[in-house]
């Protein structure tokens, strides 16, 4: 089997993003800034030689509007659609602000840090919910786990090795926790980053 380069990006900032607001299922477009931020990026790749093979973006304005800035400087990719590469849905704490949940969550968590799993965290959030939409944590690992498989499984099929993924900076420190139980919650990725992970002989690295 052909090692497979994930190249997984967060997407670019939004408004919800610059107010400091926790933004799930919520859909909002790129901010100017966070549009001339994904260029620099797709710029950046152009230069260092980096072509992709195939793209693929949650469903969100925020995620596909990344993909396309970037896969402009290069010709000839395809983009695919994957919902299940969406961020976590906050039920009724979507749009509340960060801050302020995340010293509500420490206070009734009686932890005191954010070092804390991201299961109790997910349990938090479903407590909270009053639309009955979010995700307990093993739905939520069963649905990006399942992402990223059926990615893999695709691009193997198709002899790719270089791939563009682009997704959510809790849905990308999911998965990098299933990976590896080093990751917490506080190791989310900022608009913009990218994170490489290798795929190979059916286990991600």
């Amino acid at each position: 089997m052909n090692k497979i380069d994930f190249y997984i990006i967060r997407h670019g900032k939004t408004n919800v993003n610059l107010e400091n607001k926790i933004q799930g299922s919520t859909n909002d477009h790129l901010t100017p800034e966070g549009r001339r931020d994904i260029e620099e990026l797709a710029t950046i790749f152009k230069r260092r030689g980096i072509l992709f093979d195939v793209s693929f973006t949650s469903d969100s304005y925020r995620a596909l509007e990344t993909g396309d800035i970037l896969l402009k400087e290069f010709d000839f990719v395809n983009q695919y659609v994957n919902e299940k590469l969406g961020e976590w849905n906050f039920g009724s704490l979507e749009n509340q602000d960060i801050d302020d949940t995340i010293q509500a969550f420490i206070g009734e968590s009686k932890s005191g840090n954010l070092c804390l799993d991201y299961n109790i965290l997910a349990d938090y959030i479903v407590s909270k919910d009053q639309t009955r939409t979010t995700e307990t944590w093993t739905e939520i690992c069963n649905r990006i786990q399942k992402a990223f498989q059926e990615i893999a499984i695709f691009c193997q099929n198709k002899k790719f090795d270089k791939i563009l993924v682009v997704s959510h900076g809790l849905t990308i420190s999911t998965f990098l926790q299933t990976i590896d139980f080093k990751y917490s919650f506080m190791d989310i990725p900022s608009n913009g980053e990218v994170v490489i992970v290798n795929y190979d002989n059916d286990f991600f690295l």
